[in-house]
């Protein structure tokens, strides 16, 4: 588990721009509690000496026929790596699906907004949210264009971080 820094830790070794990441993070603490910084390595060096892991690293390939039986469909996922069940240095790993995302030889590609979506949704997932079924939030599964905030997000991010701790839907 990585030390608090209030920060969301990232190694970008995809074939997505760096700043795709940081505003997909951005998109979910506008506040200024939670920043996403971008590190070339994987681990770091705290004031008090103590070493921090990577929070996430975002990786892209043709999953299409590695996922479980999903790859051909899924535009991205997010699971934790640990050495082992024991360990308390795993760090998150937010794939994205360039089978499903950017497949010249289907034609299929993803508008710049539905790439946003994607990985402003798994980044939620890094969050500890899970997926919902209510049309309008970021965590709704699906090929969506539009990154906003519903009310089902905002009740899942402060039940899992505390009353008045999201500062996006205002409810």
């Amino acid at each position: 588990m990585a030390v608090s820094l209030s920060s969301l830790w990232h190694v970008n070794q995809s074939t997505y721009s760096s700043w795709r990441m940081n505003d997909a993070g951005n998109i979910w603490h506008r506040s200024g509690t939670v920043d996403v910084v971008q590190k070339s390595f994987t681990s770091y060096k705290t004031s008090d000496g103590r070493t921090a892991y990577t929070d996430l690293v975002f990786l892209s390939d043709d999953y299409s026929d590695r996922w479980e039986g999903n790859g051909w469909r899924a535009s991205g996922r997010y699971y934790k790596e640990c050495p082992n069940r024991f360990s308390r240095m795993c760090q998150g790993i937010i794939e994205l699906n360039d089978y499903v995302m950017w497949n010249t030889s289907l034609g299929r590609y993803y508008s710049s907004a539905e790439i946003q979506y994607t990985i402003t949704h798994e980044i939620g997932h890094a969050l500890g949210l899970g997926d919902n079924k209510y049309a309008g939030n970021i965590m709704t599964q699906g090929r969506l264009s539009s990154i906003y905030f519903g009310r089902d997000d905002n009740d899942s991010y402060e039940a899992r971080h505390g009353k008045n701790s999201f500062w996006g839907g205002g409810y």
